[in-house]
Parts: structure tokens; sequence; C-alpha cells
């Protein structure tokens, strides 16, 4: 797959659901891309404005829900040059891996809803929150970046998962056909640990 395309996983991502984007499967999805520039996949649900000629970029992402959405991509000639954005708008966060082996055993990434489909949440792990867990982790406990829309009272059953895949520069690919969609899980959102004293 080359130029600008959308990709739509075949689960939806229901309230009190979380979709589990283990660091290997984020290795798999981006191992494939090369580029002299830059590319990248953005993550995220749709907003009600989304359409499949949709171009996302950071100066509009009304596309996403929120405004809320991950990044991953591959900037040539670095020396981190993987790398996972969680973005809010304008605002984002990041975290850079030097290897596709040290994406694959640091990092991670989820998104989720809450019970009430109200709040729509999104965190990634890095080298600096190692021990984040996205298949056990609640929201509040996460160590690494994160981003969520706060109670927006948007009453969320089930919402698509969309995939951008931002094509730049000459030689860019994407086989998506090579990558192991199974390995993507969809488990109860993470509740927060609660310690009683005596």
């Amino acid at each position: 797959m080359t130029g600008n395309h959308w990709l739509q996983l075949d689960e939806q991502l229901g309230a009190g659901q979380r979709l589990v984007l283990s660091g290997a499967f984020l290795a798999d999805l981006v191992e494939d891309l090369t580029s002299v520039n830059i590319t990248q996949i953005w993550i995220g649900l749709p907003s009600g404005t989304w359409s499949n000629t949709a171009v996302a970029e950071v100066s509009n992402a009304s596309m996403w829900l929120g405004d809320v959405y991950i990044t991953l991509g591959v900037l040539s000639n670095t020396i981190n040059p993987y790398y996972l954005f969680v973005r809010k708008g304008s605002s984002q966060s990041a975290a850079a891996f030097e290897s596709l082996d040290e994406l694959s055993s640091l990092g991670g990434a989820f998104i989720e809803l809450d019970a009430s489909g109200d709040n729509y949440r999104i965190g990634i792990s890095d080298r600096t929150a190692a021990d984040d867990d996205p298949a056990v982790d609640d929201f509040d406990a996460w160590g690494g970046q994160k981003k969520e829309t706060g109670e927006q009272g948007y009453g969320i059953t089930n919402a698509d998962v969309k995939i951008f895949f931002s094509h730049h520069g000459s030689g860019t690919d994407l086989d998506y056909a090579n990558v192991d969609w199974t390995a993507l899980t969809e488990i109860n959102t993470a509740t927060p640990t609660t310690t009683t004293t005596t």
C-alpha cells in the first residue's frame, strides 16, 4: 500500500474496553516502513467529521474524536528512528526507540473508552516507564505519556478504530498483509487497584 490510506479494524471498541497494542505488535507494524523522510501511522477513534478522504495532519486533527490519537513512525538517519506520540490537538508527548527490538520490548500503547463511553483515553510506554503494562495498568496508574478527552458525554456504545497511513518520500510503503493483526487484543478497561488498610 502506497500513498495516504485509511484502514479500519474489523472489531469495534466498546464502552469499558481497552485495545492493547503491545510493543511486539507496534514493531511488527512499523517494520515494513521505509522512508527518505518521515513516515507515520496514526491510530485512534474517529470524530463525527471523519471521512475517508481526510488527511491526518498535526495542524488538523479534527477527524479524531476529541483531537486525541496515537502516532507511530520512523524517521530515517537518527539515533532513535522509531517513535510514538500521544497527541491531543497541538499538545503532544513522545517516546523514542533506537531499534525495533527496543520498541518491541519497551514500547506499548492502549486506546480505551471508560465504562460510560464518555471518556476516550490513550497511553504509550517508553524507556522511562518500562514497568507500564497496557494489559494491566489502569489509566490513573499509567506512568508513561497519556492523553484523554475527559468526560464529554459522548455515550459511545461501540466505536470503529481507524488507522491512517501517512506517506512521505519515495519508496515508502506499508505491506499490511505482513502485519500480524491477531496480536491486537481487546480487554475490559483496567480498573484502579485499591488498597485497604486496617
